[in-house]
């Protein structure tokens, strides 16, 4: 076997095993984002759920402070009535707006990490798409390597213009 077709065979192998290495890159890069994505969607779900949890634990917790109040005016011999009754009802209001708070703040952040799992799964794809660019460029510049290395063993033929 002569050199340059020796050296042709070599470069066109070394274009193939570029371009397998190269898809096989993108493939898993692909599939480490979605992974990712979809750690981060578990994320984004167990963080409205715990915002939830939190609020509901909040409102029970006011809602314990509320009832000592009460049982501390009635204790005291305070009706019920005109002022004590509408700084009650004031405390439920802004008790219920502080819940409701923390489930925008909870809320907030699962769409933040919703938002980043779409952001991992586009990045996986534009991996993979790279990885076809890459191994269709490897092929490519492979295989003129091999055909210059081809050429050079080519018989020369007299007259021939190459």
């Amino acid at each position: 076997m002569s050199t340059g077709i020796l050296l042709g065979t070599l470069a066109a192998v070394g274009a193939a095993t570029s371009a397998a290495g190269s898809i096989a890159e993108g493939q898993a890069t692909k599939k480490a984002s979605r992974v990712q994505s979809d750690i981060l969607k578990q994320q984004a779900q167990r963080e409205r759920q715990q915002s939830k949890v939190d609020a509901d634990q909040f409102r029970r917790r006011q809602s314990r402070l509320l009832a000592s109040q009460r049982a501390g005016f009635g204790a005291s011999g305070v009706s019920l009535t005109g002022t004590p009754l509408a700084v009650g009802a004031d405390l439920a209001a802004e008790i219920e707006l502080q819940a409701q708070q923390i489930l925008s703040g909870g809320e907030a952040e699962a769409t933040s990490l919703e938002n980043e799992a779409g952001l991992a799964r586009f990045r996986g794809n534009q991996a993979s798409t790279a990885g076809f660019f890459g191994a269709g460029a490897s092929l490519l510049s492979g295989a003129a390597r091999a055909g210059r290395f081809f050429e050079e063993d080519r018989p020369k033929v007299p007259g021939d213009a190459t």
